[in-house]
């Protein structure tokens, strides 16, 4: 019986010719199942790191650092006029006038010498590579910069690799290096870009999450906020001699309800790590993704705290369904773990005189003095108009009994009882507030914004 062949050519070593590889039914058998297996391993990877995200108006830049020549993509949102910093001026030489380029925040010119025109940057980490990279992070974010305005800068990383530890548990050769190229890249761009180095997020998409946290931790005075999604965590790299320096940083944990194990594992651990040590954590948990990129939250979450007005509907936050975030057990009973949003949350809670306690994501608590706390639970806490909004609290049992309840919107009374629903049409936020009132008079306070965004119309 005559043997059948296959032939295809191989690579051949440095200083031999090539050549002809015959490889029988059993080899390529053997190959044939470790095609397979690793195509196991790789597609659940490969599927969450598509950008399903739309390309924006803006431009996209590849840019080198002038010193650590580290490459980084840079984008330019649609309305972008400030400087070119593919064309950048050139750099003084005179001592003194470096030495003021060098004022205000690290080595970057600060944002008052720029005027109005600069715009808030987020310096976003990529994940491990291949299945992530510094140009998937660049188109990631498009959508968002355009929104908001947001100048996007994405350094390429060398600790993100499959060679690197699982979980980073020390500070590395590599990693060191990141750290020096990224506060280079970051004060190239504070001489070349319109961009304000007073408003700074550090964010970052699985295994890039150990550089954001470790940047942030590390240099706190280059970073004004931190919103990690679905990123890796771990405290071994973070030095606890830095927390007074930044424990006033807004910081946000987001991740999902089927990512994978160690994302939310590590995630949860963020949350309790940020908790114990008396930061204003926002932590949410979505419904039903997996590890998928989801940078709405994130610059959403920017937005609110550095003022950044949308130019557009956030749709991607829209769609999310957050889950009752999984309790950061480990925090002292004192914290409050569940966030206080300044921006466009707080503004329509003081318009209302309301208590300024609002997740931009989950529930809510509030208590009176020492007293128990009552909880608030939404159905939604954003969404295209017209909502049908489910609301509910929750007492505690010791005022449960006997006590009366005032649900408003907007300041206008709605219902009595535990729960209720209401439909809101009109486009903004609403303050969505719960008085409760025990037997001996004492008053239970809580409240929530709830964005209606407005429906567009289709062909238009």
């Amino acid at each position: 019986m005559t043997q059948s062949e296959e032939y295809t050519d191989a690579t051949p070593p440095v200083g031999r010719p090539s050549q002809r590889v015959r490889r029988g039914p059993g080899q390529r058998a053997s190959v044939f199942r470790w095609v397979a297996g690793a195509l196991t391993v790789a597609l659940p990877l490969l599927t969450g790191c598509i950008v399903g995200q739309p390309r924006g108006e803006g431009r996209v830049l590849h840019l080198r650092e002038s010193t650590t020549r580290a490459g980084y993509y840079l984008y330019l949102p649609q309305d972008y006029r400030g400087s070119d910093p593919s064309n950048p001026p050139e750099e003084p030489s005179d001592p003194a006038a470096l030495s003021a380029a060098a004022a205000g925040n690290g080595s970057a010119p600060s944002a008052a010498r720029k005027g109005d025109t600069a715009r808030p940057l987020v310096m976003t980490f990529h994940g491990m590579k291949p299945f992530d990279t510094a140009g998937a992070q660049i188109r990631e974010w498009q959508q968002e910069a355009d929104r908001y305005g947001f100048v996007v800068c994405a350094p390429s990383l060398r600790v993100p690799a499959t060679t690197s530890p699982v979980p980073l548990d020390r500070v590395t050769a590599a990693l060191r290096r990141d750290e020096a190229a990224i506060l280079a890249i970051m004060d190239e761009l504070g001489r070349t870009t319109d961009v304000d180095m007073n408003s700074v997020l550090a964010t970052s998409w699985s295994y890039g999450g150990y550089v954001a946290h470790y940047m942030v931790n590390r240099h706190p005075e280059r970073f004004s906020c931190l919103a990690v999604k679905q990123s890796n965590f771990n405290a071994d790299i973070l030095d606890d001699a830095n927390v007074p320096r930044y424990r006033d940083m807004p910081v946000a944990v987001f991740y999902t309800e089927n990512d994978f194990a160690i994302c939310r594992r590590e995630s949860q651990q963020a949350g309790n790590w940020y908790a114990q040590r008396g930061f204003d954590v926002t932590f949410a948990r979505f419904a039903y993704r997996g590890h998928e990129r989801t940078p709405g939250p994130a610059g959403t979450f920017f937005a609110r705290w550095c003022g950044a007005v949308a130019k557009s509907p956030p749709w991607e936050v829209a769609f999310l369904q957050v889950l009752e975030p999984t309790p950061l057990g480990a925090a002292p009973a004192s914290s409050t773990v569940l966030p206080r949003l300044r921006g466009a949350a707080d503004s329509a809670l003081a318009r209302q005189g309301a208590v300024p306690a609002a997740d931009a994501y989950g529930a809510t608590l509030a208590a009176a003095g020492d007293g128990p706390l009552i909880r608030i639970r939404l159905s939604r806490t954003i969404d295209v108009a017209p909502v049908l909004l489910t609301y509910q609290v929750s007492i505690d049992p010791s005022v449960a009994e006997s006590a009366s309840v005032l649900w408003m919107i907007d300041a206008e009374p709605v219902s009595n009882g535990v729960s209720g629903q209401k439909v809101l049409t009109a486009p903004g936020d609403h303050v969505v507030s719960v008085l409760v009132t025990d037997r001996d008079g004492a008053e239970y306070r809580a409240s929530e914004v709830v964005t209606v965004l407005e429906r567009l119309q289709e062909g238009g």
